[in-house]
């Protein structure tokens, strides 16, 4: 079988929230820590007819658009860096629908339909973010979209994942995008913990892909990476 390679770009917001963080809620309590069993997945492996080592090119950013305050020429350039790099899939984060509508728009004036995009809405609470507010994925190919939420406070941002199912040479691959919880949030690594967690059991329980592709601002400061 031939090694999957993949080129990653990211982009990582450094500020998440302008507002002060919320303080924990007397109902709000660190997660239970979480065994996880992650048995090995069977891949597809490439098609007959392709000659040459699989290639698959992504990126992932966080444009930091919770208040949505993004300029149209922004939103017109991640376009556009999509359009002219040929991104088979791209992971957005902190981003509010009206901006992927924006950058859909602007997708389309090169070629109308030719890149999907699935939006996973995010509850807020307690926070100054817009209402339709959370994470997206652009693909050429759509289908199986889902999104399910991850453990999270009570206040604040429930975090979430959110997933397509695009295609490589014919062969299904599952791209996902999530948004997990910093430090500066109440018992932020421990729910953050949790949520890798949880995301390590959904990518384990997906066979039948040629390729599982998770996406996304894991808020991990090194050495937690």
């Amino acid at each position: 079988m031939k090694r999957l390679s993949l080129r990653l770009g990211l982009a990582v917001c450094g500020l998440i929230f302008a507002a002060s963080p919320a303080q924990a809620s007397p109902t709000d309590s660190a997660p239970a820590d979480r065994a996880v069993d992650t048995p090995a997945l069977q891949f597809l492996p490439p098609p007959p007819s392709y000659q040459g080592e699989p290639y698959f090119q992504a990126q992932t950013l966080n444009i930091c658009g919770h208040r949505c305050t993004q300029s149209s020429l922004k939103l017109d350039s991640i376009a556009d860096r999509i359009w002219f790099s040929q991104l088979e899939a791209v992971a957005l984060q902190e981003v509010c629908r009206k901006q992927l509508v924006a950058i859909q728009d602007r997708l389309d004036e090169y070629q109308d339909g030719k890149y999907k995009i699935h939006f996973g809405y995010s509850r807020t609470i307690g926070t100054t973010q817009c209402d339709t507010y959370g994470t997206g994925v652009i693909t050429l190919h759509y289908s199986e979209p889902n999104r399910y939420d991850l453990p999270s406070p009570s206040s604040g941002e429930q975090r979430i994942n959110s997933c397509i199912t695009t295609m490589m040479w014919g062969q299904p691959v599952r791209a996902c995008s999530t948004h997990l919880s910093y430090n500066g949030e109440p018992f932020g690594y421990e729910y953050r913990q949790d949520q890798i967690a949880h995301v390590r059991t959904y990518c384990a329980g997906q066979g039948g892909y040629r390729a599982i592709l998770q996406m996304g601002d894991f808020n991990a400061p090194s050495p937690e990476q």
